[in-house]
């Protein structure tokens, strides 16, 4: 890979402008201004990420969802990355100032020939461990400089990565409607086994015992060219005018170990953070979603919804003062297939009536939801598409009359078509109290 900083370029042979030859005598003030946009950015975007995450939860099928899962973890990531990491930059960029500042006041640094209660002795050999504040503060403005390039790197790199995962849940999608799951499963083992080569070859002839050969001086370069610019397409010139930069003037394991300081305790917190979220993805956590009473949460309950989307049933709240229930149940597309498998495809009539449709929809919910309270069973339920005013989230509601229920503790138990893959039905418990 030396090659592609080694490559003699026309614009090495060009007189650098004066301005910017200042501008970057002064980057430090260009890091301070983007870390603290970074900053105020990051901390502002991170609602829209969850709102984006909650969004896409209701359009897509458990198929989509699975491989949109990781695209959303790297989101997530590359988020985490700019507060975390950017507050770091920015409190080491004012640990730097200080340095400067008191560079400004003593020149000299420590002072071995001013009377002190320390003996000479002791003060030569604090100046010689400590011998020289600017040429520190020197080293550290050019630590600030590099790890601002490679923070900015890893973004950029983690970025292109979920928009290969978004592609690539596209062309699954392409896929799944065109062949059987067999076939799909070929054709993607195929490319991987062809991308999985093109990279072994790329490794040995790059940095492998074949690094040397003449085959390898004449297509090792454009072979990774290649490559890095299908991968990284979106901003190749940026990301590798930083990547190479740093990698070739640090050895290997300081970059390694700069790149793992970074990511691994990002990655730790990012997963945290979005857990609750990430984990809906997964068909397993959404066949789960409120199969306990302890699962239960103020998700569940109109008076107490968060700022996350409505992605389970609800009710209007734990304690209820109606002689009805009043239940919000979401429209989520991972559920059709299994609609689809109860109740069969609508086939429109021309001789019918416009809302035939409505019938058929009412009577296949009614088919999907199985809803009781306590031993009391509910059917012939009226369920009315509507759009809630939490964030319009799509939906149906039904109401359930309480007129028999006995004030006291109860459960509203619904069990749903959904299901896993040992062929059992999704149950959703709410808990709540009749005064």
């Amino acid at each position: 890979m030396s090659d592609l900083v080694n490559k003699p370029s026309e614009n090495n042979n060009k007189k650098k402008p004066d301005w910017l030859t200042a501008l970057e005598s002064q980057s430090w003030q260009a890091e301070l201004i983007a870390s603290g946009l970074a900053i105020f950015g990051s901390l502002s975007l991170g609602p829209y990420i969850d709102f984006f995450s909650d969004f896409i939860l209701t359009l897509f099928p458990d198929s989509i969802l699975v491989k949109l899962k990781y695209a959303m973890m790297y989101v997530y990531m590359a988020h985490t990355i700019l507060v975390i990491s950017f507050v770091g930059h920015l409190i080491l960029r004012i640990v730097w100032a200080g340095f400067l500042g008191l560079s400004s006041v003593y020149p000299e640094g420590i002072n071995t020939e001013k009377e002190s209660i320390y003996t000479k002795g002791f003060l030569n050999k604090l100046k010689k461990e400590f011998p020289d504040i600017s040429s520190y503060s020197i080293k550290l403005d050019n630590s600030c400089s590099v790890i601002f390039s490679l923070l900015c790197s890893i973004i950029i790199f983690l970025l292109s990565i979920t928009l290969w995962i978004c592609l690539y849940a596209i062309f699954y999608s392409i896929l799944n409607s065109l062949f059987t799951p067999l076939t799909i499963k070929y054709i993607l083992i195929s490319i991987g086994s062809i991308l999985f080569i093109f990279l072994v070859i790329i490794s040995v002839l790059t940095t492998g015992p074949k690094k040397h050969s003449a085959f390898a001086e004449r297509y090792s370069y454009n072979l990774n060219r290649i490559f890095s610019k299908l991968m990284i397409f979106i901003a190749y010139k940026p990301l590798f005018y930083m990547i190479w930069t740093v990698r070739t003037n640090i050895n290997t394991k300081q970059f390694i170990l700069g790149m793992f300081l970074i990511i691994l305790p990002t990655t730790f917190i990012a997963t945290i953070k979005s857990g609750d979220r990430i984990d809906l993805f997964s068909s397993i956590s959404y066949h789960k979603l409120n199969s306990q009473i302890s699962d239960a949460n103020n998700n569940n309950y109109i008076d107490e919804l968060s700022d996350m989307r409505i992605l389970r049933p609800t009710i209007q709240s734990r304690e209820i003062n109606s002689n009805y229930l009043k239940l919000f149940i979401p429209e989520m597309r991972r559920d059709k297939k299994y609609k689809d498998l109860i109740c069969g495809e609508y086939i429109a009539n021309d001789k019918e009536n416009k809302d035939s449709k409505k019938v058929f929809n009412n009577e296949c919910l009614n088919k999907y939801y199985q809803i009781s309270i306590d031993n009391l069973d509910y059917s012939n339920i009226n369920f009315q598409p509507t759009t809630h005013s939490h964030k319009n989230e799509e939906g149906h509601l039904i109401y359930l009359s309480l007129d028999s229920i006995k004030s006291g503790q109860h459960v509203l138990k619904m069990i749903t078509g959904y299901k896993n893959e040992a062929n059992e039905n999704s149950i959703r418990l709410i808990p709540f109290y009749k005064n």
